[in-house]
């Protein structure tokens, strides 16, 4: 997972550390954040700006997948399986 990818995202998405608590409300915590603190280099900060350069969609999908969510229901696994789905569109 050197490289920022969807697949490697979705990846971690389902196989977050132990010591990583998901929070869609904290920046730092939620899909957007695991990005940056897996491929810092690429993704400065964890907004949808830098998250979408990095992981090669444009800015409207990343606020779709990241940003405009229901995100009182919202796990892990739910982005990454959304994940799953938009890869396919993008190949």
């Amino acid at each position: 997972m050197s490289k920022p990818s969807l697949a490697a995202l979705a990846y971690d998405l389902r196989h977050l550390p132990d010591n990583f608590t998901f929070n869609f409300f904290d920046c730092y915590k939620c899909a957007m954040g695991r990005a940056h603190i897996l491929w810092p280099e690429s993704v400065a900060m964890p907004t949808v700006v830098h998250v979408s350069k990095a992981l090669g969609i444009n800015e409207t999908q990343a606020r779709d997948l990241f940003v405009r969510r229901d995100s009182y229901h919202l796990d892990p696994e739910d982005i990454a399986a959304d994940i799953d789905k938009l890869v396919p569109v993008l190949g």
